[in-house]
């Protein structure tokens, strides 16, 4: 697992806010973890990123000015532990969705589940910090995906 530390001013960001905003673009699948510390004129912003040594950026190809995402082959990103993770997790969310007949990328989307699969510790903090998922999906879903993570 690769990590990045920022330290970014809640005065005047722009300079770390703008490394910070290129290390994300260079790292889709980065889990955030971020804490405001408090401290008058000195506060700031202190994130941890971490990118699974297994992820890697999706490629991107561009005809004229419309660019398109290639689909994702998740067997071939993730290492096999990482991907029978994942796996065991887009099944759990197949079963949901078929139940609650809503779209599957409503309750987590693929990149989502990817990330969740490379978590570890896997909880709630850690699910939060997944970009896109909020407050609905951590109170509807995700003890259910912590639970079937555990069970292994």
């Amino acid at each position: 697992m690769k990590l990045a530390f920022f330290h970014i001013p809640v005065f005047s960001p722009a300079p770390q806010q703008d490394d910070l905003n290129q290390f994300l673009q260079q790292h889709p699948n980065a889990v955030i973890d971020r804490q405001l510390i408090v401290d008058g004129q000195q506060s700031a912003w202190a994130i941890c990123c971490s990118v699974p040594s297994t992820a890697r950026v999706q490629s991107v190809t561009g005809s004229g000015s419309a660019k398109t995402q290639k689909p994702v082959d998740y067997r071939e990103q993730l290492d096999p532990a990482t991907f029978a993770r994942y796996a065991k997790l887009r099944e759990l969310r197949n079963g949901i969705a078929q139940e609650q007949n809503i779209p599957s990328y409503a309750i987590f989307s693929n990149a989502q589940l990817a990330q969740m699969a490379a978590l570890d510790p896997i909880n709630l903090t850690t699910i939060a910090s997944i970009e896109g998922i909020g407050e609905k999906r951590i109170e509807n879903y995700a003890e259910q995906f912590i639970q079937a993570l555990q069970e292994n």
